[in-house]
């Protein structure tokens, strides 16, 4: 019968400290991942905001049917369009649980991190940018919206600019907090 032998303690020691090692890369990735999307939304809100804006800060304004304004209009539909596409699964569920839109992925909500080791469990809060009315709340826009409805989602846009940078400092918090916890 052979004999087993117990490993020295500073092997397991190792193993356990690769292993937590490990965890700490893959939350990092995570962590990376949500924020890089948060980054393309933040970038597809100024297009959508600059699309509105040459429409209206045009003088005269482009009249409503001119191919300046329908491409303006369609460009932030557009906009939208892919600001849906980061929010909603597939491609990539870590950024939708945070991110994403609570009626339509069961998944989304906030983001528990229980960790080996009996470590008190760690939590990034859901913040949600979708284009929904809990998200963000961003205009859908027609291309033959009138002039009242481009100045109003203007409007609309500047609000939804205040939430998406109150939900981006709040994501940043809970995603600096973990990692020190795990550091």
């Amino acid at each position: 019968m052979p004999e087993f032998t117990t490993p020295a303690s500073d092997r397991i020691l190792i193993n356990e400290l690769e292993g937590a090692n490990e965890e700490i890369r893959s939350i990092a990735r995570q962590i990376r991942r949500v924020d890089d999307t948060m980054a393309a939304i933040g970038q597809h809100l100024d297009k959508m905001t600059a699309s509105l804006e040459n429409i209206v800060k045009n003088y005269p304004p482009y009249p409503q049917g001119s191919e300046e304004r329908v491409a303006a209009l369609r460009r932030f539909s557009g906009l939208r369009q892919m600001i849906d596409k980061l929010t909603l699964p597939p491609p990539d569920e870590d950024p939708i649980k945070i991110l994403g839109d609570k009626s339509r992925f069961a998944g989304a909500g906030d983001w528990g991190l229980s960790l080996k080791g009996g470590q008190k469990p760690l939590t990034i809060h859901h913040q949600p940018v979708h284009t929904g009315a809990e998200g963000l709340d961003l205009p859908d826009l027609t291309i033959d919206a009138p002039q009242e409805a481009i100045h109003a989602a203007l409007g609309r846009m500047a609000k939804s600019h205040a939430v998406f940078q109150s939900r981006r400092k709040g994501f940043t918090a809970d995603a600096n907090r973990t990692l020190a916890a795990l550091l």
